[in-house]
């Protein structure tokens, strides 16, 4: 089996995000087993890094890594990105975590959904355009807007009435209206 992973870049099997924890499958292969692994997490604009805590499970010929939630409820706004860091012959290596192999996802599905809201901020695992793992952290309208491909469409309403409980809106003089129930 090939090995994937380079200097830069570790090629992750899946990850797996429900709102409580994100875990990460990374193939064993792809990994010395030697090596003591940590997972980083890095802002682009500041270079702020923190050091995520996980538990793991080898299932087959992958290596489960499970990520709680709680620790990434500290994260200031921004986008972070995902890494791993081992050392090796007395050298460090960090590399960046994401789907090298296969084919850039498109902008519809890069974003893994449920957002996790906290209040103040929320976070929202997602792909890049060159297919690394990141968190965007940002208050919950502004991930909502982005995350979920809101159409904007501006109407202009002449008039609005309630009819047996829907809302009528008359977008026109004529009796086009709208049903929103």
């Amino acid at each position: 089996m090939k090995v994937r992973n380079n200097q830069s870049k570790l090629t992750l099997d899946y990850f797996v995000w429900n709102g409580k924890k994100l875990e990460i499958g990374i193939c064993k292969e792809s990994i010395n087993s030697d090596i003591i692994i940590s997972f980083l997490l890095k802002n682009r604009k500041t270079k702020t890094s923190i050091t995520l805590d996980y538990s793991f499970d080898l299932v087959g010929r992958t290596i489960k890594y499970t990520i709680p939630v709680n620790q990434l409820e500290t994260l200031t706004q921004g986008r972070w990105d995902f890494y791993s860091k081992y050392k090796t012959n007395n050298k460090t290596v960090v590399q960046r975590l994401g789907f090298f192999d296969s084919p850039v996802a498109s902008k519809v599905i890069r974003y893994q959904k449920p957002i996790y809201n906290k209040g103040e901020n929320a976070f929202i695992p997602y792909i890049t355009e060159k297919n690394g793992l990141s968190i965007n952290c940002n208050n919950l309208m502004n991930l909502q807007s982005e995350s979920y491909n809101v159409i904007r469409k501006v109407l202009k309403i002449k008039q609005a009435n309630i009819i047996n409980n829907k809302l009528i809106l008359h977008r026109c003089s004529i009796d086009l209206w709208t049903q929103l129930g």
